[in-house]
Formats: structure tokens, sequence, C-alpha cells
């Protein structure tokens, strides 16, 4: 709790009042601690005004933060084989448990295309090697997930799978030829909209193809607003990778990066380093008129939508689009 200067999970929520809590392995300990770490944050959100989102970042295989037997037992998504049939199948199973721990969504499944293989950083977090595959087997989880009652993410705009670059360490510069990129790397995205992906994850990935300026499409209004909002329709919400990683954290620059990753596009703006400063930058943004209220508000109301149709304002009501 230190960053956000409280001592508890509940004061983050009274204090912040945030949009959404991700869960990682050192909040966890047992499928019933869970349930009750969630039901107590969706209480002290509610108390404060508004239920926050619950996260947690459950792939299966080497990304798993959760207990209990079906999260120990998750495949990693290579490990499915490219079987749609158990891909929809395990998505159901964790999300079910997942409900059963309170939680709201997973950033998952990944769409990421593994292009590179041993040499690259996705590994067997992807579902394949062609984007024929990744993109049933993403349909498919989407399909699980939402069957279970979880909201899901695509992840990580505009795809991880050519670099062997870890943003936790830098920043990654695609050099693909934009053909490649189209033909490889765009379907499973394309494809998870189609299917009524809840959010898209935007990656710390520089790709001088779609944005010349050389920012990550997590800070760039070309790769997020004009490719992902403009060509491939999507309307749902758009969360960061973590803004404390090291492709596009640096010390004093928390507010800064905030206000860059709105007016790129995001909604909901994942683990800042400083959430004080983060909020503090957003604040002097509106007040000089780099951010509108306006545009926040859209981003209010997609992540409102996202909260009503996780159930949290009322009655689910997400469509079955499967």
């Amino acid at each position: 709790m230190r960053r956000f200067g409280v001592r508890t999970p509940a004061g983050v929520a009274r204090t912040f009042r945030p949009g959404g809590m991700v869960y990682f392995d050192q909040n966890v300990s047992t499928p019933q601690q869970v349930r009750a770490l969630s039901g107590g944050l969706h209480r002290a959100s509610r108390r404060a005004g508004l239920p926050t989102l619950l996260f947690t970042d459950q792939e299966g295989g080497l990304v798993s933060r959760l207990p209990g037997p079906v999260a120990d037992r998750q495949p990693a998504a290579r490990e499915l084989g490219g079987d749609p049939r158990l891909a929809r199948t395990s998505a159901r199973r964790m999300g079910s448990a997942m409900a059963g721990m309170g939680l709201d969504a997973d950033f998952a499944p990944v769409a990421d295309v593994d292009t590179v293989g041993g040499d690259g950083v996705i590994g067997t977090r992807a579902f394949g090697s062609g984007p024929g595959v990744v993109s049933r087997m993403v349909r498919q989880q989407i399909c699980g997930y939402h069957r279970s009652g979880v909201a899901v993410s695509l992840k990580h705009w505009p795809g991880h799978g050519s670099t062997s670059v870890d943003s936790h360490q830098a920043l990654p510069q695609l050099s693909l030829p934009l053909r490649s990129w189209r033909s490889q790397h765009l379907a499973p995205f394309a494809a998870g909209v189609r299917a009524g992906a809840d959010m898209v994850m935007t990656g710390h990935l520089a790709y001088e193809r779609l944005d010349p300026s050389g920012r990550p499409a997590s800070l760039s209004p070309r790769m997020t607003r004009g490719w992902l909002r403009g060509r491939l329709g999507f309307d749902g919400v758009i969360v960061t990778d973590s803004l404390s990683m090291s492709a596009v954290a640096a010390p004093g620059t928390a507010g800064r990066v905030a206000v860059q990753a709105l007016r790129a596009g995001a909604d909901l703006l994942l683990m800042s380093p400083s959430p004080t400063a983060a909020a503090d930058g957003i604040r002097a943004a509106v007040a000089n008129g780099r951010l509108t209220r306006a545009r926040l508000e859209r981003s209010a109301l997609r992540v409102l939508r996202l909260k009503q149709d996780a159930g949290l304002l009322n009655r689910p009501q997400r469509p079955g689009r499967c």
C-alpha cells in the first residue's frame, strides 16, 4: 500500500475511488481469502460512490496469479494445442472460478501471434504462430469467459509477438513491414473485437510504420484512436499495460505519462508508479486545457458501461455472441 499512502486495500478504494483494482500473487492466498477480499473491496467502493471493477492477470501457465486447483491446472495458451474446444472449456472453467472469488474481469486472452519462436518474449503465452489459429482461440476464450460472467481484455495491442525485447525492461521497437503486420498480427485483434471483447490492453510497443513519432502504442493517438478505435471500430474500454514498466516509466514522469495515455485514447490507466502524481497531472491538464472534461467523460461512460455489463450497477447486460 506504500505507493498509495494508505494502509489497506479498502483505503485505496475510499481515497482514490479507482475505476478498477488488480490482484497479483502477493494479494492472494486461498480462494476463500480472495472471495472475502473482493467482497470487502466491492462494499468499500460502493460506500465511496461507485463499485470498483476487480481484475487479475490470469492467462494460465507462467502467468497465473490466483490460488486454487482450477488456476493451478490452467494450461498455458500454447499448451491448448490450437484446439478451440479446449480454449473455450479452459476459459469457462477459469472464469467460473474467478466469478466465485468475486472477480469481474481477466486481462486475457493474449492476442499476440508468436512469429519469432524461442527468441521472442511472449513464447507459450501465445496460442500459436499463425493468425488463423490465434484468432480462433481468442474467439473461443472470449466466449468461455463470457459464459461464466467474466469480462476480458485482448492484449497486447498492436501485437507483442514479433519482438524479443521485454517491455518490463525496455521499449520494444517493431521493425516488420506494414504488410506483414497486417497479414500476421492484426487479425486476432480484429477477431476479438468482433467477438465482443470488453477491453483491449495497449502495449508499450513502438512501431514507426503506424506512428512515425516513435511513441509506444500506449501513448500513441495514431495507434490507439486512429487504428484501434477508428479502423477496427472498437468502442469498449482501452486499458494501458502497467505504467510502472520500464518502457514508459521514468522518475518524475508519472503525471505526464498519465496525461499522454489519456490523450492517446486510454480509458483506464494501469498501475501508475505514483497514483497521486498521476491524479495531480490529470487535474492540471484539465485546468490548462490539455485534457477536456468531455474527453474524460467519454472514458468514464465506457467504464460505467463495463460495470453495467459486469452486473456491478444492476443486472448484467453483456450480450452473448457465441
